[in-house]
């Protein structure tokens, strides 16, 4: 099984810690597999189980993007813009690699309509850099963390009025309920 680290700054507290092991070899709780978790609506095949199986390079995501697409159950009359939007806010949400992360922001980067506002403040107080799109008098707006590149905030906007506004504070796994990852 491979290893791999969110950023540098992750991999330099592991070494501080006297670099653990992260990973087992032994069984888990229940050999029988566990329900599938769908990661999106507009993607009912990507899932918390396989999301680790999306491609790492970008010409390659691009394509399975637009596979995703084509396959989507809400793509007959939908803009294509706004579902690739929405399905990199699904992907950023998500423990997606590294690889696959740096690969989605640059298949966001050539979509045409997807602005670089600069810095940027979120809800949190954090700053990062954001990137906007709009549509029909909405903007949405992605602030992510320029060192490590994990979204801090998205926002939709309509005439001026925040819709919505979701800060993440903290994105990962647990192993039991109130825990914090």
């Amino acid at each position: 099984m491979a290893v791999t680290f969110g950023s540098a700054r992750d991999e330099a507290a592991w070494r501080a810690a006297g670099s653990p092991e992260l990973t087992t070899d032994r069984p888990t709780e229940s050999t029988e597999p566990g329900p599938e978790r769908i990661l999106s609506i507009d993607n009912p095949s990507l899932t918390l189980q396989n999301i680790s199986e999306l491609p790492t390079g970008k010409d390659a995501l691009k394509r399975r993007l637009e596979e995703l697409w084509r396959r989507s159950p809400n793509s007959a009359g939908a803009d294509r813009a706004g579902y690739l939007w929405q399905t990199a806010v699904d992907l950023m949400t998500a423990p997606i690699r590294p690889d696959t992360r740096a690969a989605l922001y640059r298949v966001l980067a050539d979509q045409p309509g997807i602005e670089a506002e600069g810095e940027a403040t979120d809800a949190l107080g954090r700053t990062g850099v954001a990137l906007s799109s709009s549509a029909e008098g909405a903007v949405f707006r992605l602030i992510i963390d320029p060192e490590t590149a994990e979204l801090l905030e998205y926002d939709v906007m309509d005439k001026g009025v925040t819709q919505l506004r979701v800060a993440l504070a903290d994105m990962g796994f647990t192993d039991g309920l109130r825990e914090r990852p």
